[in-house]
């Protein structure tokens, strides 16, 4: 396992470097060409202390004959090696106490940690036709590159951009261009011209054109002086692709907006039945709070994110406003606590203070009552993030309170689960919840289970998602009619394209819904009072 982990963190193709241990070894310390090496005698050994488990080089140059170098572990003999002239000793090591020893001889070492560079791909301004290289399962944009086609990336400075430069190769890996040489222009400035012989990959494909195979990433690193500048690459010798990066920027906290407007076909959830009603101006009590079927609604959402080491807070608001019914206006409050690690585990808390969701007539009374309530929600969850398929588990809980007195019967708290996986760019789950009334009346208990099942599609432009519910209720009064055996199945189909123009995204979308009940009383009024259709459509803008 040791051996598997240090070689896939040898040969891991980008965001890796050594980095040069500074402190924490004990030794006679020596500069040697400008560099600080500790010299290992049989007299003087090197020790020094891992508080968690590292991946280490060690530049070993021996000034004599062959001999042995030993590393001990908590005192006891680890691992021999047989040192000539230089060698690089790449290990994977746990938390402890270390030393090199030696019986004989005369050793410099020079002492590096491995490291990953926090990077951000770029997309070029100018030039170079995409091509989409697989490793593995894993894809990365990459720029055609020739000695015609340049390809140019607008650098805000000082920056350093990291350009990974791969030649091109025949179809089974032979080689086609006898060297490769690069030059890179700072404006009409050349600011680097390299030449290198190249290898072909093994594990990595291009998939719009698998006749030319890419070669390993070769990596160049360009400082970037302060001011705006238009950094060019070409290919002077041979043709290829490149793709940039930069290290991304610690984030201490990030200020979100997202506005949206668009149209709602039934903004009430009204059946058929009920919007003939409405329209024929007939029942009108039961209409007491309604306007318009249809709707247009403007959108708000502003959002902070504080980050605190590996811990993001983030705090957000939600605010729809429509156009004519003022009762269907409402806002919302959520709080998000993650803690960013591999498998990272996360907390929200989700509030809701007024909700309109219909009017409600009572026959008893001739009264017509807003039927609102408020809703708060605590759940939590974590993603294990490097086990296969990255599962996401969360679980929590959910109050509604309902106003007027008169609807205590539907006060409830509702529980629930969830489990998403990831699938490369589709993310089915599993939803279950369970809706437990606090104050059931005889006649009506609407104590019910759902499961939703669904997926997510994330492709590129598109967004895409779609759910299949299904609620059951739990009573076992046949008296009930409004629950009793009663099914309800709901659809959800959402899709979203986003175009991201400068620091703005546009996402217009439209999402269509439709919920049919099933109950065993023939000729009853529940499934048609119950049943609706409807769909959204508009655009949201994020910045």
């Amino acid at each position: 396992m040791k051996k598997l982990i240090l070689t896939l963190l040898i040969l891991s193709p980008v965001f890796s470097y050594w980095e040069e241990i500074p402190e924490g070894i004990k030794g006679k310390e020596i500069k040697k060409q400008e560099e600080n090496y500790f010299v290992l005698t049989a007299e003087n050994d090197i020790k020094f202390e891992l508080k968690k488990s590292k991946s280490i080089k060690v530049s070993v140059q021996n000034t004599g004959s062959e001999v042995k170098l030993y590393l001990y572990k908590n005192g006891e003999k680890y691992k021999t090696y047989k040192i000539s002239d230089k060698k690089d000793i790449k290990i994977f090591l746990r938390k402890g106490r270390y030393s090199f020893k030696t019986e004989k001889g005369m050793f410099h070492l020079k002492f590096f940690e491995w490291k990953k560079r926090n990077l951000k791909s770029i997309e070029p301004v100018g030039g170079g036709f995409s091509r989409t290289l697989l490793i593995k399962d894993k894809k990365y944009t990459y720029y055609r590159v020739t000695k015609d086609t340049s390809c140019t990336f607008k650098i805000k400075g000082p920056e350093t951009l990291y350009l990974y430069v791969r030649g091109d190769f025949g179809e089974k890996g032979e080689r086609i261009h006898k060297k490769f040489k690069i030059k890179v222009f700072d404006g009409g400035k050349e600011i680097l011209s390299k030449e290198f012989k190249g290898k072909s990959s093994k594990k990595s494909i291009y998939t719009e054109n698998k006749k030319i195979v890419p070669g390993q990433a070769e990596k160049f690193e360009i400082k970037v002086p302060e001011g705006i500048h238009s950094i060019r690459m070409v290919f002077e010798e041979g043709t290829g692709t490149v793709k940039g990066y930069v290290k991304k920027k610690e984030k201490k906290f990030k200020i979100g907006l997202e506005v949206s407007s668009g149209y709602d076909s039934n903004i009430f959830k009204f059946s058929d039945r009920d919007i003939d009603l409405f329209i024929n101006n007939e029942k009108t009590h039961k209409f007491s709070y309604v306007k318009t079927i249809d709707d247009l609604f403007f959108g708000i959402n502003p959002s902070i994110s504080l980050y605190l080491d590996e811990i993001e807070v983030k705090a957000g608001a939600k605010f729809k406003i429509h156009y004519k019914n003022e009762y269907k206006n409402y806002g919302s409050l959520n709080l998000n606590l993650k803690l960013l690690k591999k498998n990272y585990l996360y907390f929200k808390i989700f509030y809701m203070p007024y909700y309109f969701s219909g009017p409600v007539y009572l026959k008893e009374e001739n009264l017509t009552y807003p039927l609102k309530f408020s809703h708060l929600k605590i759940g939590g969850g974590c993603e294990l993030k490097k086990y296969f398929l990255k599962p996401c588990i969360e679980a929590g809980v959910s109050r509604y309170n309902f106003s007027y007195e008169v609807f205590d019967y539907l006060d409830a708290f509702k529980y629930y689960f969830i489990l998403r996986v990831n699938f490369k760019n589709l993310t089915p789950s599993i939803k279950i919840y369970y809706t437990d009334p606090l104050h059931p009346l005889s006649n009506k208990n609407w104590s019910n289970f759902s499961l939703n099942t669904g997926f997510d599609l994330n492709y590129k432009f598109l967004n895409a998602g779609f759910d299949f519910e299904t609620r059951m209720f739990t009573t076992d009064n046949p008296y009930d009619t409004l629950h009793y055996k009663r099914k309800d199945f709901k659809i959800n189909l959402y899709i979203e394209s986003t175009i991201k123009f400068e620091f703005l995204k546009f996402s217009p979308f439209i999402e269509y819904q439709k919920r049919f009940v099933r109950n065993p009383y023939e000729g009853d009024l529940v499934e048609i009072l119950k049943d609706y259709e409807k769909f959204l459509t508009g655009i949201k803008i994020k910045l």
